[in-house]
């Protein structure tokens, strides 16, 4: 071949590459233009179709009145999936579900967002990015099959219908799947961590903003029905009202603060940089005011029982010395600015209404367990209340939709075989956790530290409210246990020593 054919072929394939990186560049604008096409009709065409084309309901005006920003959405999540950003879009797909789903009742925008993710992920797989399935996928595929007749007879109404199976049953799988295959290794973890950190700190201003000014940011009223027939959580005579932000609930609100407390805590004990550890517990300092203003005992308990197990798991006796003196610093400055605070708190936790209705709510709950050990009442708020009253204990003197404790929601309205699939996915997962902890050396176990005490607390927690039943709550929790339980985590630290990871950012 002469130098003159392989100049021309050389010139051939270099065109041939050229062409090949500018396609999906060009496909990115392409799409870009078509969506900003469909914002503007949308924008334009949306409202006309509720009550016409489209039934007219509170979700589709809801969504109708969304419908720009949505869209807008979808274009940045499109970019972040065209640039692989798959942590922030973990991260994203989590506050979708709360913003979108939980707290403007769109009910199940992140379930299709994630299995599109996840769909991707399978299709994009490469050495570089390789796939994990959750395993044991027959405990996972056995929960999701003992859930379907309690889920059908419990939906009496589309609420129940939507609220628990799509929701608490395939949302768990989905998010705990999407946090499988997000950490890929300890840098996928660590940026993770961040931006959950960043988020719980986003939350807690947002929570101190309301009790300092009394303004609700991208507030709604939806939930006013609700908040007015709960006189808005007002603390008795006092006139203090209890916070709950996004989560509409302050147990709900307390809930996901003493989860996501221990995730800066990890972070600030991982990294050697002290302008990083200045953020880090920065953001811990945002959400310890934020969890008070909640003024929910149930969190204050497991945030301190996560505190314990945190500190048991962080492989340092300096660092556990750090956090603690740092705790007592907190503790202080919390006993001389908030003492009005800290007396109501103690006074709620101890009040004797409260407690005896806590306690009739778990005795109803294990009377309809006894009544229905097999099948349980059906996965329904409306079928429970009603299904509930022969079995109510006399300390329960109002009607409930829930018994206030996961574990016993499960065994009321699925039976007893599903609350057992469930612990037996929650101990599997926290075990698999303890053994990438145990991979670890003593810096990188504090990334897993932090995740392993957050899920701790929610399962502590969840005896006191329905933690792992609730969406959101659900939606973090189990995402948590995909990042730390990950099978690529596993793989990689097996293969490349944790103190060897240079991709591990301070």
């Amino acid at each position: 071949m002469s130098i003159v054919e392989k100049t021309i072929l050389r010139g051939l394939s270099g065109e041939r590459e050229r062409r090949e990186r500018l396609t999906p560049s060009a496909g990115l604008l392409a799409l870009l233009i078509g969506a900003l096409i469909l914002v503007g009709m949308l924008e334009v065409f949306a409202p006309l179709l509720v009550g016409t084309v489209i039934p007219s309901t509170s979700v589709t005006r809801q969504a109708a009145s969304m419908a720009t920003a949505m869209i807008a959405g979808l274009l940045f999540l499109v970019l972040l999936l065209y640039l692989r950003c798959d942590e922030i879009l973990a991260v994203t797909v989590a506050l979708v579900h709360l913003y979108l789903d939980f707290y403007m009742s769109l009910i199940a925008t992140a379930q299709l967002l994630t299995l599109v993710l996840l769909v991707v992920f399978f299709l994009g797989r490469s050495p570089q990015r390789p796939w994990a399935e959750p395993r044991p996928l027959w405990l996972w595929l056995l929960f999701l099959g003992l859930t379907i007749f309690p889920a059908l007879r419990g939906a009496t109404n589309l609420d129940d219908a939507l609220f628990y199976y799509p929701n608490i049953i395939v949302g768990s799988f989905l998010f705990f799947w999407l946090g499988l295959n997000t950490a890929r290794n300890l840098q996928s973890l660590w940026l993770s961590l961040e931006l959950l950190a960043a988020f719980g700190a986003l939350i807690a201003a947002h929570t101190i903003v309301i009790e300092v000014t009394g303004k609700f940011i991208l507030g709604t009223s939806l939930h006013d029905p609700f908040l007015k027939s709960v006189s808005n959580f007002t603390l008795g005579e006092t006139g203090v009202q209890r916070i709950g932000g996004f989560f509409v609930d302050p147990n709900w609100n307390g809930t996901f603060f003493a989860f996501v407390l221990f995730i800066p805590l990890g972070l600030y004990a991982h990294t050697r940089s002290w302008v990083a550890r200045l953020v880090y517990l920065s953001e811990a300092l945002l959400i310890g005011p934020a969890l008070l203003f909640t003024f929910s005992g149930g969190a204050w308990v497991a945030a301190c029982c996560g505190l314990i197990l945190f500190l048991l798991l962080v492989d340092s006796w300096r660092l556990r010395l750090q956090i603690a003196l740092s705790i007592f610093l907190v503790s202080l400055i919390l006993l001389v600015f908030f003492s009005d605070q800290l007396q109501l708190l103690f006074g709620h936790l101890t009040g004797q209404g409260e407690l005896s209705l806590r306690l009739g709510a778990w005795e109803t709950g294990l009377n309809v367990i006894m009544a229905y050990p097999l099948t349980g009442v059906g996965f329904g708020l409306s079928i429970y209340m009603q299904d509930s009253g022969p079995y109510r204990s006399p300390l329960q003197y109002v009607p409930l939709a829930h018994p206030h404790d996961s574990y016993l929601e499960f065994g009321a309205m699925g039976g007893l075989p599903v609350l057992v699939v469930f612990l037996a996915l929650l101990a599997c997962y926290l075990w698999k956790g303890w053994r990438n902890w145990q991979l670890c050396d003593s810096r990188h176990r504090a990334l897993l530290a932090g995740g392993l005490a957050a899920v701790g607390a929610l399962c502590i927690n969840s005896i006191s409210i329905n933690g792992w039943t609730l969406p959101p709550l659900a939606c973090f929790g189990w995402l948590m246990l995909g990042l730390i339980s990950s099978p690529l985590l596993h793989a990689s630290l097996v293969a490349t020593p944790a103190t060897a990871d240079a991709h591990t950012h301070d």
